[in-house]
Order: structure tokens, then sequence, then C-alpha cells
């Protein structure tokens, strides 16, 4: 299964974290993205997607800018279910 975290938390610290953290959770590799918006980081959902072709995958995004204007992100938060026959997409 093909596993990967897209994350605007990526010095190689918090990359290393959640990779370790993912890796064990699920017993799989797990491959990390770095991005600095949310408009890379849909790029980067979009060329996942297209990667993997009709594999099964997970993808887990995290995309937070502060700006100054939060303390700890943005306050919504997106969970993304996709399969070879079907897309979810879910706002929490």
């Amino acid at each position: 299964m093909n596993i990967t975290i897209i994350n605007d938390c990526r010095d190689a610290n918090a990359a290393g974290r959640q990779i370790a953290r993912v890796g064990s959770l699920l017993n799989s590799p797990v491959s990390f993205v770095g991005v600095t918006n949310d408009i890379q980081a849909a790029g980067n959902i979009i060329d996942i997607l297209d990667a993997i072709e009709k594999n099964s995958g997970i993808i887990l995004v995290n995309v937070a800018p502060r700006n100054g204007k939060a303390k700890n992100g943005l306050m919504e938060h997106h969970l993304v279910i996709f399969g070879t026959k079907k897309f979810l997409y879910s706002q929490v």
C-alpha cells in the first residue's frame, strides 16, 4: 500500500517524526512531501493520485498556515478517503 504524508511542518525533525509514527502504526513504508501552502498541497495530491494509478493508498494532508492570525493553525480540517472505485471527501 502506498502511504504519503503532505505537510507544511517540513523540517527534518518533523518529517522524521511523522514518517516514524505513521510507518510504525500502519507497518508500511511512508513517503513525505513538504509543502509551503495549500496550493502546493493540492497539486501534490493530484500528482500522487496520478502516480499510484488504480492502486489503493493513504494520503495524509496537514496544511495549517498561521500567518500570524492563529496560534496553532486554522481550525478547519479535511479528511479524504479514496480507493480504486470511490472517492470520498469529508470536512471534519
